[in-house]
């Protein structure tokens, strides 16, 4: 039997360079697709997973509205503000609207990603997001955070902004921050750092709470003050 398959494996169609390097090419693809199956599949963009998310979920395609690039775990993305603020991403996210909705994605390991779905209303819109975030407010001091909020539809003329919080955690105590200033990374949309209360707290204990929105123009005057209640994902 031995003999019989040594005999078999002489008579082999032999390769020749060509055909050695489509083989080697064709093996290394196959490793490839297994090893990115390993991972989840992910796609090199941002955008792309966003997009990759809506499908999964069954939701109509949005408008992106903000976006970080490209992404891997692993790497930190630095984003710079329409004041020259520098912030350290720590995990991408994107944000896209629709009618009366809007999508938040915040991409961490692929197959661990976080979608939220809000409603979209007239006016400054609050949108949730749960990526670390990191800048120097001062030197020698920096402030991170994995509690953060967007707010669209910011009017242009606006130069500064407040938020003040109010709610009660799980247990009854009532916890509020006030006069928290907010960062323009484009026109139309600052962000929000959610200062924490102390302890452990999820990432989305402010959902439901109430918050005052103030809005100031380049000589300081009061363009818009807002109330509302901070949306809890669909």
């Amino acid at each position: 039997m031995k003999k019989k398959w040594r005999e078999l494996w002489s008579r082999r169609p032999r390769l020749g360079r060509g055909g050695r390097t489509v083989r080697n090419l064709l093996l290394t693809a196959a490793l490839a697709l297994m090893i990115w199956g390993q991972y989840g599949c992910p796609l090199p963009t941002a955008e792309m997973e966003f997009r990759r998310l809506e499908r999964q979920y069954l939701l109509p395609r949005s408008e992106i509205v903000y976006q970080t690039g490209f992404w891997n775990i692993g790497d930190v993305e630095e984003i710079k503000s329409r004041d020259g603020t520098y912030l350290s991403v720590f995990q991408p996210f994107v944000a896209g609207t629709i009618k009366d909705q809007v999508y938040a994605a915040t991409l961490y390991a692929p197959g661990d990603h976080v979608m939220n779905v809000v409603p979209l209303g007239e006016g400054p819109t609050p949108i949730p997001i749960n990526s670390v975030i990191a800048w120097v407010p001062e030197p020698g001091k920096t402030w991170m955070s994995g509690c953060n909020l967007l707010f669209y539809q910011i009017p242009g003329e606006t130069t500064r902004t407040e938020l003040d919080v109010d709610t009660v955690l799980l247990g009854g105590e009532r916890f509020a921050r006030y006069a928290q200033e907010g960062i323009c990374l484009e026109e139309g949309l600052w962000l929000f750092s959610m200062k924490s209360p102390e302890g452990a707290y999820s990432q989305d204990w402010y959902a439901g709470a109430s918050y005052a929105l103030r809005l100031y123009g380049e000589g300081g005057e009061l363009l818009l003050e807002r109330e509302g209640v901070l949306p809890e994902p669909m």
